[in-house]
C-alpha cells in the first residue's frame, strides 16, 4: 500500500507504515541538548532550607535573650533576737554566681509592724559581715522604730548587688532579747541580661 503523502516535501515520517515510538519518560525532544532533570532546583531548595533554619535560630535566640532579661521576684528575710551585748547582724542572703539582685523594697522592725523597738537599723552591701559598721558599704539607715516597722523602696538601678555580695541588716541599740525582723524584695537578674539592659549602648 502506498501512502498518499509519500514524496511530499516535509513529510515527517520516512515510512508512514512504521509506528512512531513515544519518547522515554523524562526525555526531551531529540534536538534538546542536555535533556533530563534540572539538578539546579536542588541547590535552590537547599538554600531556601538554610535560610529558613537561620531565620528560626535568630528568632529563638531573640526569644531566649528576652526571656533572660525578665527577672524573677524573690522575697528574702531573716530574723533574730537582739543579744545582751553588741549588735544583731542579719544576713538576708548572697547573690548567686552569674546573677544580679536589684533591691526593690526593704522592711525592718519587730515581728509585728506596730511593734516599737529601741535603737536603729542599717543596711549594708558587702561580702563579709559588717561588724565595723563602715559607712562606705552602708546603703540605707532607719534611725528610729518609735512608730513601728520602717521601710524603704528603691527605683530602678538604685540599689543592686553583684554576684557573691550579701545584703546585711544590722540592728543597733535594741533591748536585749527583742525579736528583730528584716525582709526584702529583690529582682533576680541574669548578670549578662542585666548588663545588656542597663549598660549596652
Amino acid at each position: 500500500m502506498t501512502s498518499i503523502f509519500a514524496g511530499i516535501e516535509g513529510d515527517l515520517r520516512a515510512d508512514p507504515d512504521v509506528p512512531v515510538r513515544e519518547p522515554a519518560p523524562g526525555a526531551g525532544p531529540a534536538d534538546d541538548k542536555g535533556a533530563g532533570l534540572d539538578l539546579s532546583i536542588f541547590g535552590e531548595i537547599a538554600l531556601n532550607l538554610r535560610s529558613l533554619a537561620d531565620s528560626s535560630k535568630r528568632d529563638q535566640d531573640r526569644k531566649d535573650k528576652l526571656a533572660a532579661c525578665i527577672p524573677s521576684d524573690e522575697q528574702i528575710s531573716a530574723a533574730g533576737k537582739f543579744p545582751a551585748s553588741g549588735n544583731l547582724v542579719l544576713d538576708l542572703g548572697s547573690v548567686p554566681v552569674g546573677r544580679v539582685w536589684q533591691v526593690r523594697r526593704i522592711i525592718v522592725g519587730g515581728t509585728i509592724v506596730t511593734t516599737e523597738l529601741a535603737g536603729s537599723a542599717y543596711a549594708f552591701v558587702q561580702g563579709a559581715p559588717p561588724v565595723d559598721l563602715n559607712t562606705l558599704n552602708c546603703v540605707d539607715i532607719w534611725p528610729s522604730f518609735s512608730t513601728g516597722a520602717q521601710g524603704s523602696t528603691y527605683s530602678t538601678h538604685t540599689l543592686w548587688l553583684p554576684e557573691r555580695a550579701h545584703l546585711w541588716i544590722v540592728f543597733v541599740g535594741a533591748a536585749s532579747g527583742a525579736q528583730c525582723v528584716a525582709s526584702a524584695q529583690v529582682e533576680d537578674f541574669d548578670a549578662e541580661a542585666f548588663a545588656l539592659t542597663y549598660y549596652s549602648e
